[in-house]
């Protein structure tokens, strides 16, 4: 009976170890990618196409760089994060909490001013004239991110300033968590004007450019960056898959600027 006992342990540890490993496997083989909500159609994209290609699961989170970095500070489980600011990666870097020899530039954005389709201009909107913005707004909101934690807002709010208007507009300025919240504002004619990535007028039919707006000092770089504590074999795998041709023709696709 002891015998029969012991055999009857051993084939059950045998049944249940090969589940234990398939488990730890598909934890191992599954990946948690934090991407800026500006990514989203291309991230969307970019994963079904690396999933296709490798045995690996990916989990994308999708939400403004700001609170997607005070996410990995407290410690979330995610393997990659790709910032449309790079002072969010600078600042987790100084905290230790990214790999600082696995952080790159991947591609680039620029600002554009926008407004609803149906929407009139009283006077023509002249970049050199700071006037030509204040007199359409003078009936009217503008509308951006929230400068606080959404880098397209912090990128309008700097150049604005370097503009020379933020001060005598500021409280026209209606403040947002994303681009999709910046379109939806204008597509119902709560604005007059809007400030968002280039990339965005992919997303929106009901929009027209206005005007694009020149970099200067405010160049709009986004990184990837691997989270120190799940770098893995996988990880590596899909932050070097974020540098192939195959990703930058996605990157152009949706209204980005590849880095050489």
């Amino acid at each position: 009976m002891k015998y029969y006992n012991l055999i009857l342990l051993v084939l059950s540890l045998l049944n249940v170890f090969p589940h234990i490993i398939k488990q730890s496997n598909a934890i191992e083989k599954q990946l948690i990618i934090l991407s800026a909500s500006s990514t989203t159609e291309l991230m969307e994209e970019l994963t079904a196409k690396f999933i296709s290609e490798h045995n690996i699961s990916i989990k994308l989170s999708i939400a403004s760089s700001g609170i997607l970095a005070k996410q990995v500070k407290l410690g979330i489980p995610a393997n990659i994060f790709i910032s449309a600011s790079p002072d969010w990666i600078e600042k987790l870097k100084e905290e230790n909490k990214i790999d600082y020899s696995l952080t790159k530039p991947i591609f680039r954005n620029s600002l554009v001013l926008i407004k609803n389709n149906k929407q009139k201009l009283e006077f023509e909107i002249d970049l050199k004239n700071p006037d030509s913005i204040l007199k359409n707004l003078y009936q009217g909101k503008l509308v951006i991110g929230d400068p606080s934690f959404v880098p397209a807002g912090k990128y309008a709010k700097n150049y604005l300033k370097e503009f020379g208007i933020w001060g005598k507009l500021k409280h026209k300025v209606i403040k947002q968590v994303n681009a999709r919240s910046i379109l939806n504002i204008l597509e119902r004619n709560e604005a007059k004007l809007g400030i968002v990535y280039l990339s965005d007028l992919n997303i929106s039919k009901n929009v027209d450019l206005v005007k694009l707006i020149p970099e200067k000092n405010n160049k709009i770089i986004y990184h990837a960056a691997v989270i120190l504590k799940q770098k893995n074999n996988q990880t590596i795998q899909f932050y070097n898959f974020l540098s192939t041709e195959a990703a930058k023709s996605l990157y152009k696709k949706y209204g980005f600027k590849t880095i050489n």
